[in-house]
């Protein structure tokens, strides 16, 4: 049974110790906060005790503390709808509450997909920015080969890679007898069009393995964004069922007895679409990062075939 908080406040703040050093740490310790707990809610208990302490002489930090607290959740510690978002949570419907565990997973495993995916597809961008910018300096390639296993998350780099170390092959099966002893011989190396097709291949096969690790875990945000709404909308239909069939049975539609029963209900609602929204934005953010991200490994794939097309049998001064 919920009691006024004016019958009671006169005995908690007569309860209340005196004097400039009095906190609320020794006022909480005394007996009439266990008398007061009871029966004041969170919001009028926290708002009364921050005020009194924070705006007196021997106001601290603490008392604030506890007082800003009742300001963001002010509800009831007591039985009975009081209107704060915890009240909400804690007396709705057991489906609901399902309902928004569910929700809550959906949440916190898409914001860890989003923070460690933005921590990925940062450092990719980056090494690969500076692989491109060692490549075009016209070093040889080898000593590009020798840089870029610094680079580890490049996704241009691996596709390099795989076609240097193709290349490698092919250079050494095409070697000559006569110039096995000197592999910088111009004419040791036949580089035919079956070469440069495994070499594609061999690139091509490299990027989609890449493209297949950035886009890892994204179909889970895609999933969160298009369910999570009809969830929270299945919570909600339900909740509102929940509240008609509680005005059945008490026999009476007024304003005191529906609102409870519809705010416990949309709350399902928000809590889909606060799961989906920052899922949608994540899931469009990324795929336009990484379709750029393809975009350049195509490009670098292909002007370093075209440039093998060039240099034909003069690759041997670049290895």
């Amino acid at each position: 049974m919920h009691l006024r908080p004016a019958a009671l406040r006169c005995n908690f703040v007569a309860a209340a110790p005196k004097g400039p050093r009095s906190s609320v740490f020794t006022h909480l310790a005394s007996g009439a906060f266990y008398e007061t707990i009871v029966s004041l809610n969170f919001y009028e208990f926290t708002t009364h005790i921050g005020k009194k302490f924070f705006t007196g002489k021997g106001g601290s930090l603490n008392s604030f503390f506890i007082w800003s607290l009742g300001q963001l959740f002010p509800g009831g510690v007591e039985s009975g709808f009081r209107g704060g978002i915890v009240d909400l949570i804690l007396y709705s419907g057991p489906v609901v509450q399902i309902v928004l565990v569910i929700l809550v997973f959906f949440s916190v495993f898409s914001w860890a997909i989003i923070f460690s995916k933005f921590r990925l597809i940062r450092k990719a961008d980056q090494e690969s920015r500076e692989f491109l910018r060692i490549f075009w300096e016209g070093k040889q390639l080898s000593g590009i080969f020798t840089e870029s296993k610094k680079l580890r998350h490049s996704p241009t780099a691996e596709v390099f890679r795989a076609g240097y170390v193709e290349l490698t092959k092919l250079s050494q099966a095409k070697v000559n007898p006569e110039a096995s002893r000197k592999v910088s011989d111009p004419s040791a190396f036949n580089l035919e069009f079956s070469g440069v097709e495994n070499i594609t291949r061999a690139m091509r096969q490299a990027l989609t393995t890449e493209l297949t690790k950035l886009e890892r875990a994204l179909g889970f945000l895609a999933t969160t964004g298009s369910t999570t709404p009809f969830i929270g909308l299945f919570g909600t239909v339900w909740g509102i069922m929940d509240a008609f069939r509680g005005i059945g049975m008490r026999g009476s539609a007024t304003l005191a007895v529906v609102a409870p029963g519809i705010s416990e209900a949309l709350i399902a609602t928000a809590a889909g679409l606060a799961a989906a929204i920052p899922a949608v934005v994540a899931y469009n953010y990324y795929i336009n990062r990484i379709k750029v991200l393809s975009a350049e490994m195509e490009n670098f794939a292909s002007e370093f075939l075209k440039g093998l097309g060039r240099l034909g049998e003069q690759l041997s001064g670049f290895l």
